[in-house]
């Protein structure tokens, strides 16, 4: 296979590829890396290393934002188009973490949890 052809392929995880709310950008998602590419170029714009096996992957309202997220082991990291060097780290703990989202006004993040209360004097 020629170099060409081989840079026109990715691997993904669990089709975990999603285009930007403004249609310039590609996240995808391949084990613990993330790339983000210029849909129009097709150059990369950013990769990130995420601390774990991505299993979620969402794009902030504003695009400046995504953040990756391992449900099963409760870790989320959100990483900055603008600032790359800059990256927020959010672990959940016992709660663990059954889903996660953006608000609307790209300042917070909603993080829902299973929890599985028991009554002992049953």
């Amino acid at each position: 296979m020629s170099l060409k052809i081989e840079e026109k392929i990715l691997r993904v995880n669990n089709q975990l590829c999603y285009f930007s709310t403004n249609g310039k950008y590609l996240a995808i998602a391949f084990q613990a890396n993330l790339i983000v590419k210029n849909v129009k170029t097709w150059n990369t714009v950013q990769s990130f290393i995420f601390s774990d096996i991505i299993e979620y992957i969402e794009w902030a309202p504003n695009n400046e934002y995504i953040l990756c997220a391992n449900i099963k082991k409760a870790v989320v990291q959100v990483y900055s188009l603008n600032y790359p060097q800059w990256k927020y780290k959010l672990i959940e703990g016992s709660a663990g973490l059954a889903s996660i989202t953006w608000s609307s006004n790209n300042k917070h993040l909603l993080t829902l949890s299973e929890l599985n209360i028991m009554d002992m004097k049953q």
